[in-house]
């Protein structure tokens, strides 16, 4: 096998591993999302309450997910470098917390929504800022979903 061929077909694994990491994303974003709007009977009352940070959370399935959580009840620590975006998206989980979950409902406190902007790729010291920052505002943290995106060189062969 030549040079040419051997980086052919490394470049090709390389697209086919992450085709099928963000097909499994997908599906699991899917699957979530039906369980929350009450497909299989999901108890939408299980997050109420708790304490959720998502990083990612300035679009796509962060995004998404953070509405979700927000409907639920959740509190929410949105985790991205965009702090326009992030600010957008709060507002609109603040606006979805405050239509669908009633304030004052027995077992339930106020949803509380907030906001870091951080690059996750600078990896020393940011797992610390980020719960540092769920303790300060959220009073903890029950659920961490890890949805960021960070550069690897690609192992070699």
């Amino acid at each position: 096998m030549s040079k040419d061929e051997l980086e052919l077909l490394k470049s090709g694994a390389a697209r086919l591993g992450r085709g099928m990491r963000a097909a499994w994303a997908l599906v699991a974003v899917a699957v979530l999302g039906w369980w929350l709007m009450g497909g299989s009977g999901f108890d939408r009352a299980l997050l109420a309450s708790k304490r959720v940070v998502i990083t990612g959370a300035s679009q796509g399935i962060g995004e998404q997910l953070a509405y979700l959580y927000c409907s639920a009840g959740a509190s929410v620590l949105l985790v991205a470098r965009s702090k326009p975006r992030l600010a957008a998206v709060a507002d609109e989980c603040r606006r979805r917390a405050s239509q669908t979950v009633g304030v004052g409902e027995e077992g339930r406190g106020a949803v509380v929504v907030g906001t870091l902007s951080a690059d996750l790729s600078d990896v020393k010291g940011c797992g610390e800022r980020v719960v540092a920052e769920a303790k300060k505002l959220l009073g903890g943290l029950d659920i961490l979903v890890l949805n960021h995106i960070s550069a690897q060189v690609a192992p070699a062969f």
